[in-house]
């Protein structure tokens, strides 16, 4: 499957904005935030982004001041629902967020009033 791209802006009232990505499919590559301008959020700005479906966590990303690309992943687990740990080190280990016809949602914070940012998200 070719990767797909699109872009979500959002535009905050007074400090906050949640929004919607369109419907996607498939593993999310990558969440990309730009700062467009001199309408931009204000820096510190915080944002959470969940899938729509379920809620379940894609990022968090607290007090922003650039354009930042993020490759998010997620911690899994062997058929007994155990945390899959690299032998290693301990640490989990992780594996591809997967939508499947959902949209992302993005609750905006401390973006200041009437300010904008672009997240680009691409799945494959």
């Amino acid at each position: 499957m070719a990767a797909r791209r699109v872009k979500v802006t959002l535009l905050t009232g007074v400090d906050v904005v949640t929004g919607y990505s369109p419907r996607l499919s498939g593993e999310l590559v990558s969440l990309r935030y730009v700062k467009p301008g001199a309408a931009s959020y204000t820096d510190g700005v915080d944002t959470v982004i969940t899938k729509e479906s379920d809620g379940e966590a894609v990022l968090t990303a607290t007090n922003h001041n650039s354009s930042a690309t993020f490759y998010p992943l997620a911690a899994t687990h062997d058929i007994t629902g155990a945390a899959a740990l690299r032998v290693a080190t301990g640490l989990p280990l992780l594996g591809p967020i997967v939508l499947a016809n959902d949209r992302l949602k993005f609750i905006v914070a401390d973006g200041g009033t009437a300010k904008t940012g672009d997240w680009y998200v691409t799945v494959k």
